[in-house]
């Protein structure tokens, strides 16, 4: 699933995006910020992981947590604008709602 993410990406930032994806399977929710940090709390709980690749390239990968600590990661964009877009957001409440409508803590375990 994850080579699907980073389709689009040059190898080194294949690289460098998945050293920081590691990072948060490492740490999970006790990452940090610069790392991480909270979008949308309460019953949305959007986080994203900031990723800084060369030539200023800032990539956010937007992720949610279910079931005993699973990380779901939504989807990742280049951040071209200070704040990071409401319609990414809204992209990624669509991924998790769809994902929980599919997938309980019974069942995730396969996927």
């Amino acid at each position: 699933m994850l080579m699907i993410l980073l389709k689009n990406y040059q190898k080194k930032d294949k690289a460098e995006i998945t050293k920081w994806i590691e990072y948060l399977k490492e740490k999970g929710a006790f990452a940090q910020r610069p790392q991480t940090a909270i979008l949308r709390g309460g019953d949305e709980g959007i986080y994203e992981l900031r990723v800084q690749l060369k030539g200023k390239k800032k990539t956010r990968t937007l992720y949610f947590f279910c079931y005993e600590n699973y990380i779901v990661l939504t989807h990742i964009f280049v951040k071209t604008t200070k704040k990071v877009p409401e319609n990414e957001i809204a992209k990624a409440i669509k991924y998790k709602n769809d994902f929980l409508k599919r997938f309980n803590k019974n069942n995730i375990k396969g996927e």
